[in-house]
């Protein structure tokens, strides 16, 4: 008969069932070894004593010990003993030299007994039990020593081989290991069987592997960012993640399927459809469940518009470009109010003169940038000249710049949120120093293969307990409690990252400088 065991779970119910049934017969058998053993042991030695202390109490042994006569009597009379006795496998008698008068090897006799264990019985002529390796092998050895009228004359030594006591104890171990083998297998047949009803209940999984879908679905559905409902086949709630109570406040359950329910009765799919909840703006998104073709139910995903447009102001680097155009709107409203005031006070050749000062400043920027190709960029970089003026900032860009008009797989969205938060930060860095000679310094160039991107400024410098994590989200170098502070260098570390750069940042006496490398290809 062969049993086989598939899965964990049948596995573990046949284990256990066997441990229960094995553990206290495993017990009990070393209890029962231990005391069968040791009652054997103790036996043994108590023959070996009795037989020891009989054949030393022998006068002829001791008569011919004493006048030293070894002719086969001793051997004799040890021999009688070995052979109706069975707890003496050898019986060696020695004169007080150590000289072998009997032996099972009858070739040994009249040659020195060489074990040390001889030592006390011969020195001291103390009784003992001794376990020594023998020219026979291991032997349990009992030492009585020989007084011939009161005089040590030798010593007798009774042994049995360690094998035969081993040998003894084989019975009770075979009979034990056969018991167990039988209620092993009858604990495998009947546990075998009993598990298998408890696998159908459960649809043939482990256990484990139902724990585990539990945990990684529930994980999965509250670490998304959007709020999640799942509904059955009868629209009842069947699953709602923790996100759903951060989307909403005071979240109804209740007041959300009300608003939603219009969209439940239709069987298509809704993506994206826009609802106002709770006064909150957001993207609802239904999708139906089928499997094989029967219907399960839907899930409901809400996503906040608000995340969306954060997102994408980011991706799109919009809020450089908001920048941008106010620092640019800001100026052109001065020069109207400086024009206007002088229409105001009839000063019209003045305002000619202005105006036509204004139209070559704005050509002489122009072709100041020529060298940035890119229209986004040399934008961005004339408003932030502008925005450089009012803070009393020396802003400059390198001669030997140069930027394409096209950058291949890098946007000019990417560029414009890398460079614009580069030179925002620098600003920043300026204007928190009292230094009169404020600097930043930009330097652009393009080839091929990849774009160089290096910021200098002359501003306070990166605290030294936040230098390492930099470029992590929320952390900011400025002293300010607003709610998007440290968001810059982080967008700057996320686009780097998209095309496989590197951002390096060195720090000099007095100046710090900001140095990206974009490749276009990807490494």
């Amino acid at each position: 008969m062969v049993i086989t065991i598939k899965g964990k779970f049948e596995r573990k119910i046949v284990i256990r069932s066997i441990l229960i049934a094995v553990i206290p017969i495993i017990i009990s058998y070393g209890i029962f070894l231990y005391d069968r053993t040791t009652s054997i042991n103790e036996s043994i030695r108590e023959n070996l004593y009795t037989i020891a202390f009989t054949v030393s109490n022998i006068d002829k042994v001791g008569e011919k010990l004493y006048k030293k006569e070894n002719d086969m009597t001793i051997q004799k009379i040890a021999k009688k003993y070995v052979d109706n006795v069975d707890n003496a496998d050898i019986i060696v008698i020695a004169d007080i030299d150590g000289r072998k008068y009997s032996h099972n090897d009858v070739s040994q006799i009249g040659d020195i007994f060489i074990g040390k264990d001889k030592k006390d019985v011969l020195e001291k002529g103390t009784a003992y039990y001794a376990v020594t390796e023998g020219s026979i092998g291991v032997t349990l050895r009992r030492f009585e020593p020989v007084f011939y009228h009161n005089k040590r004359v030798g010593f007798v030594m009774v042994g049995k081989y360690n094998s035969n006591v081993k040998w003894l104890t084989w019975e009770t171990q075979i009979l034990y290991c056969l018991l167990l083998i039988i209620i092993i297998l009858a604990t495998l047949v009947f546990s075998r069987y009993f598990v298998k009803g408890i696998k159908e209940s459960m649809l043939n999984m482990e256990p484990e592997e139902i724990a585990r879908l539990y945990k990684e679905k529930k994980i999965i559905i509250d670490t998304i960012s959007d709020g999640i409902i799942a509904l059955d086949n009868n629209n009842n709630v069947v699953e709602i993640n923790e996100n759903c109570s951060i989307l909403f406040e005071d979240f109804s359950l209740e007041r959300v399927l009300k608003k939603v329910k219009p969209y439940l009765e239709s069987t298509e799919v809704i993506k994206m459809r826009e609802i106002r909840i709770n006064g909150n703006n957001l993207f609802v998104t239904i999708n139906p469940i089928y499997e094989q073709g029967k219907y399960l139910g839907k899930v409901i995903i809400f996503t906040d518009k608000k995340g969306i447009k954060k997102i994408a102001k980011e991706i799109t680097g919009v809020d450089e470009i908001v920048k941008d155009l106010r620092a640019s709107i800001h100026e052109f409203k001065n020069k109207l109010h400086v024009i206007l005031g002088l229409i105001n006070i009839e000063e019209y050749d003045v305002a000619r003169k202005y105006i036509r000062s204004t139209q070559k400043t704005q050509e002489s920027n122009y072709q100041k940038y020529s060298y940035i190709e890119d229209y986004y960029i040399r934008a961005m970089i004339t408003s932030r000249q502008l925005m450089a003026k009012e803070k009393n900032i020396k802003f400059s860009i390198s001669e030997d710049s140069c930027l394409y008009e096209k950058h291949g797989p890098i946007c000019n969205d990417d560029l414009i949120t890398i460079l614009g938060n580069l030179i925002e930060n620098a600003f920043e860095a300026c204007v928190c120093e009292n230094n009169d000679n404020k600097e930043v310094k930009v330097i652009l160039k393009e080839d091929d293969e990849k774009i160089y991107i290096e910021v200098i400024d002359n501003g306070v410098p990166i605290p030294f307990d936040i230098k390492e994590k930099i470029f992590q989200r929320g952390v900011s170098s400025k002293n300010t409690n607003k709610k998007n502070s440290g968001i810059g260098l982080y967008l700057i570390k996320t686009k780097v990252e998209l095309h496989e750069g590197i951002i390096n940042l060195k720090e000099e006496e007095n100046k710090k400088r900001f140095i990206i490398t974009l490749f276009k290809e990807e490494r």
